[in-house]
């Protein structure tokens, strides 16, 4: 339930104006934007920017969906290219700001009430450049105070998340606050004044993840992951918005459902020709429910809804933005256990090193342990307390493997044990404490008095 407006006055004033910008570059961008926009108040003034620049998403999907392509892309995430790609990126955007202009000019003229703050929230490292460039001119123009907030949706320290003319920057951990507060100092040497803030907080995901189950709902949960009951296992599996990983899934799901007929899987996929074929073939399976939309938001409101509507035992994604469900207990809606499929790109590999480091996923070593010796490292204590107290486990590398060894996670009754487990540390709501410092910021940083000379 988003919080009153009484606790974020500044964020309810009707003179403030909050833009979320996003762009259509997987649904990471969205969901994030998705949940911070449904924490704020009723009364907030909230208006979407949509990136209309359609090149981000097809160079999005092509970096992920080939094997080339994505080896040139990470090639580009690390490094000197990475350095090399930061400043050609950042050069070229500075270069095209006037269609996100026009954007946010025509958003400022949509009101009765002339605004004098307008805060924009960015999640994607693009648009947010952009913003930038043309923050102080559109501050000028239309007599306003301007506060740019970006939030970095993978706990990946990648430079091209450092924007010089932002005013906070919120990373989901102190690592990747680290390092691109080491970036700064290199990068805007003569300009201290121009550094952003940069905050390290929970990932903001969607605020009905958080809320707890019924005491019902928890059993049901329970009785899924238990091999002893008949009741039907409820999977969720987003295909993510590259779909990426498509021919592993039509593989996957039917051999899961061959060693564990009570399987149920629900699919929730964004309808587009490169995902067509996929769509009819895993549609014709009476285990399978797909749920589509040819719109971004549609798909991210789907995938939300079915988790306020249903319980989940199981998700199996990619560990882009849904790694951090893993944040969430059993006994939250969103705590489902978490099997993840082979990362792709960088931010993918350092969003695992992240639960990794938080101890919600075993080590990299002991996951591959697991991976190998599945037949006998089950009945091992030390295995069994290892799964008991995670939070979610990576995949094998091929759809037959992985099939057996969920099966197995369940069979033995270890995933059971996990979702029974009540000792995990309990995280705050990213949503939450992401709008209470904006709206510090705003506190402390009001616009300038305007005295009308007569």
């Amino acid at each position: 339930m988003p919080v009153t407006a009484q606790k974020f006055k500044n964020l309810t004033d009707d003179k403030t104006i909050i833009i979320m910008a996003y762009a259509k570059a997987g649904l990471g961008h969205l969901r994030v934007t998705n949940a911070l926009y449904n924490e704020l108040p009723k009364e907030s003034f909230i208006a979407l920017l949509r990136s209309s620049d359609s090149s981000t998403e097809y160079l999005h999907r092509i970096t992920s969906s080939h094997s080339f392509t994505r080896s040139l892309m990470e090639k580009t995430q690390n490094g000197l290219l990475e350095n090399i790609f930061t400043k050609l990126y950042k050069a070229f955007l500075k270069d095209n700001t006037d269609m996100v202009y026009n954007q946010i000019s025509a958003i400022l003229t949509q009101r009765m009430q002339v605004p004098n703050k307008v805060v924009i929230v960015a999640t994607h490292f693009g648009l947010a450049h952009q913003i930038s460039y043309i923050k102080k001119r559109l501050e000028k123009e239309n007599n306003l105070k301007m506060y740019l907030i970006v939030q970095v949706t993978d706990d990946s320290p990648q430079k091209v998340w450092y924007v010089e003319g932002a005013d906070l920057i919120f990373t989901p951990s102190l690592l990747t606050k680290v390092k691109l507060e080491e970036y700064a100092q290199i990068s805007n040497k003569k300009e201290e004044n121009k550094k952003p803030k940069i905050i390290a907080s929970t990932y903001p995901l969607a605020p009905d993840l958080f809320k707890n189950l019924t005491d019902r709902e928890f059993e049901e949960k329970i009785n899924q992951a238990d091999i002893s009951k008949s009741s039907e296992i409820n999977i969720m599996v987003p295909i993510s918005g590259a779909a990426v990983g498509m021919d592993f899934y039509i593989k996957l799901l039917p051999m899961i459902h061959s060693l564990n007929n009570r399987s149920r899987f629900y699919l929730v996929v964004k309808q587009a020709p490169f995902t067509k074929d996929f769509i009819n073939k895993i549609s014709n399976l009476d285990y399978v429910k797909v749920f589509t939309s040819g719109d971004y938001r549609d798909i991210v409101d789907i995938y939300d809804e079915l988790y306020k509507l249903m319980t989940f035992s199981i998700e199996i994604s990619k560990p882009s933005e849904q790694a951090f469900k893993c944040l969430l207990n059993p006994s939250q809606r969103g705590g489902v256990f978490m099997f993840f499929a082979n990362p792709v790109g960088r931010q993918e590999f350092d969003n695992l090193a992240y639960l990794r480091r938080e101890k919600l996923i075993p080590s990299e070593y002991e996951n591959k342990l697991l991976w190998k010796n599945h037949n006998t490292i089950f009945d091992n204590k030390s295995a069994v307390e290892l799964i008991k107290t995670s939070r979610g486990l990576e995949l094998p590398f091929h759809s037959e493997a992985s099939a057996v060894f969920i099966n197995k996670c369940l069979n033995s009754g270890l995933l059971k044990k996990s979702l029974e487990y009540q000792k995990f540390k309990t995280f705050p709501k990213g949503t939450e404490i992401f709008w209470n410092k904006v709206d510090e910021l705003l506190e402390k940083n009001p616009p300038p008095i305007v005295i009308n000379s007569q």
